[in-house]
């Protein structure tokens, strides 16, 4: 073996499953899309998804918290990863559109969060409610979240937020001030497609990820 094969990432792993579930919800301002069993091969894809680096995010100490994000980026013939092109197709089947409106960049994208609860008081605060940027405009752009752990307690999950003129700029948001319009429980291999321009930002209830590490995916497409 010429070289360590933890060093090399599959990319082939990320498939979608051909029997995916997908079940459309509809919130009267927006429709989400949530798909279960998504990936054909999760585990493998959980473990290719550790081999790539995190970066810290948002000033993150690794010490009270990590926020933080891994990505490859792919740009040449062989290095690609299936998932880009699965991931227009899906996007223009739930918009009936047609799969060249669809544009999204060659890349795969994780985030990781973990946290002590002297950092973040998570029976009364939200954390990160934010609105997905568009290359073009953010009222087109189309967002995925993949849950990447293998298992998750009753309460952990992502939560969408009504629109509204809120200064949401705070990563901490008292509860009170933001009930979500509607909250997904994470599963392992769930994802959710909704609009990007609606606030959401992850649902901690629990203290789960003061003892691990919160793993997600997340893809951007805009439809022209």
């Amino acid at each position: 073996m010429l070289i360590n094969s933890e060093n090399i990432i599959d990319l082939d792993c990320f498939v979608l499953n051909k029997s995916v579930s997908i079940q459309e919800i509809d919130l009267g301002c927006t429709k989400v899309y949530t798909l279960d069993n998504f990936y054909e091969k999760f585990e493998h894809a959980h473990e290719e998804m550790l081999k790539l680096p995190f970066c810290p995010v948002h000033k993150s100490d690794n010490i009270t918290h990590f926020d933080g994000r891994s990505s490859y980026a792919y740009s040449m013939t062989t290095t690609e990863c299936p998932l880009t092109t699965q991931y227009k197709s899906l996007v223009a089947q739930l918009a009936e559109v047609c799969v060249e409106r669809v544009e999204c960049k060659d890349r795969i994208l994780f985030n990781a969060f973990q946290f002590t609860t002297e950092w973040f008081d998570y029976q009364n605060n939200w954390y990160n409610i934010h609105s997905d940027a568009s290359y073009s405009d953010s009222s087109n752009m189309i967002s995925m979240v993949v849950f990447m752990n293998k298992h998750y307690e009753e309460g952990e999950g992502i939560n969408i937020y009504e629109y509204q003129n809120k200064d949401n700029s705070e990563f901490f948001q008292p509860k009170e001030n933001f009930p979500p319009l509607y909250t997904l429980q994470a599963k392992p291999n769930r994802a959710i497609l909704f609009n990007g321009h609606m606030p959401h930002g992850p649902c901690i209830g629990t203290d789960q990820f003061t003892k691990e590490t919160r793993y997600t995916q997340v893809s951007f497409a805009t439809i022209q």
